[in-house]
């Protein structure tokens, strides 16, 4: 089964990708004989099973049960039998980086690597709300409500992890909007990232040398710019002999346990999913007490956060830490003005990468090429751009 797309122009505003696939003739009847086997065998005292299980355990009894052998032909049944097809047909490509779903009965968009941003002709509808909103419910365990009108989560996967964020009324007063992130199945290298053009190398071996020696570092940068990418691809060469503590807000770093056995994963909202959001700065503050030799702490977004962040690394804690901001000084009164920061605690900071995202001919690059240091001297004193990185 081939799965291909068609570039178009009609469309005045943005190019339109057409997904071209052809339904088997029994495509109906083994959705149907998917779904009842999955009903009939999934035993009502088993535990529920998470997304990336239900796949493999659907893709098994098409394999077994149906007989089937095209590998594309069982994933795409798969996910068709959960809902999820029209999710599958664009998540699968690796050129697609991530969709829109901006409204339901309206076409999806998608970032596309070499195409740029795109209108598909696959449609947001509502069995396919009611799938991913189900599913993001039962993953994180928590209801989408007036009073909790946003959710989000990392589904792993064999095509890649998809990070979800959903809103719904009254935050989206229009009705259900959500962007799914498709992240690579396997993490991406700092090499890799060096013979993109993202990372310079230059900047590969700043950070290469500043995690040998258990600087905290930092990496900023606007939504979408790269931020989670190059910290997975930087932690890859963790010591495998360290104790990697990992804090994320939904599941997206790719971490081989069999390389780093000694990594363990906490999920912790970041803002306002629900009650435990609160609590996330104490878990990080407890991090003093789980004897880390590395942490990631993903996402540190509000006044709570960075304090904990701060105090923690200030304290002792070694590691990488991952936040939005635009520029260096934008980002310094963000964290001493509205999160009330001691100034003279960013002096626990090593080192500021920035990312950002360049747009131009349609498409979106990104790049990694602003780095600061935190000035030597007795008294903390700022930092400074660390010049000559783009050879």
């Amino acid at each position: 089964m081939l799965i291909t797309d068609t570039l178009s122009n009609e469309d005045t505003i943005l190019p339109q990708l057409r997904i071209n696939f052809e339904y088997p003739n029994d495509w109906s009847e083994n959705i149907i004989t998917l779904q009842k086997l999955y009903l009939d065998k999934h035993e009502l005292n088993s535990p529920p099973r998470a997304f990336n299980e239900t796949i493999e355990l659907l893709k098994n009894y098409a394999r077994t049960s149906l007989m089937l052998e095209n590998e594309k032909s069982i994933e795409a049944l798969v996910w068709a039998s959960i809902g999820l097809l029209e999710i599958y047909l664009l998540a699968q490509n690796p050129q697609i980086t991530e969709l829109f779903l901006t409204k339901i009965g309206s076409a999806i968009f998608i970032n596309h690597h070499e195409y740029g941003r795109c209108k598909t002709d696959l449609f947001f509808t509502e069995n396919l709300w009611y799938a991913i909103k189900n599913r993001v419910e039962f993953e994180t365990g928590q209801a989408l409500t007036p009073l909790s009108p946003a959710l989000k989560v990392g589904l792993v996967s064999s095509i890649g992890a998809l990070r979800i964020s959903i809103q719904v009324e009254p935050l989206s007063p229009e009705g259900p909007t959500m962007n799914i992130r498709r992240l690579p199945s396997k993490p991406i290298t700092l090499e890799s990232l060096v013979s993109q053009g993202q990372l310079s190398n230059r900047i590969s071996e700043l950070l290469m040398d500043s995690l040998n020696q258990r600087k905290n570092i930092i990496i900023a940068g606007e939504p979408a710019s790269g931020k989670t990418t190059l910290a997975n691809s930087l932690l890859l060469n963790v010591d495998p002999t360290w104790r990697l503590i990992v804090i994320e807000d939904a599941r997206e770093l790719i971490i081989d346990h069999n390389n780093h056995p000694l990594t363990t994963r906490f999920s912790m909202p970041s803002v306002g999913a629900d009650s435990r959001y609160s609590q996330r700065a104490n878990e990080i503050a407890r991090l003093l007490h789980r004897s880390p030799d590395y942490v990631f702490l993903g996402e540190i977004q509000n006044k709570d956060d960075s304090l904990a962040t701060f105090e923690g690394f200030a304290a002792g804690l070694r590691g990488i830490a991952t936040t939005h901001g635009k520029n260096l000084e934008s980002l310094l009164s963000r964290w001493t003005n509205s999160h009330g920061m001691p100034y003279q605690l960013l002096s626990s900071i090593d080192l500021i990468v920035f990312t950002r995202r360049i747009f131009h001919d349609g498409k979106i690059d990104l790049k990694a090429d602003k780095v600061y240091c935190r000035k030597e001297g007795i008294r903390f004193d700022g930092f400074s751009e660390v010049m000559e990185l783009g050879s």
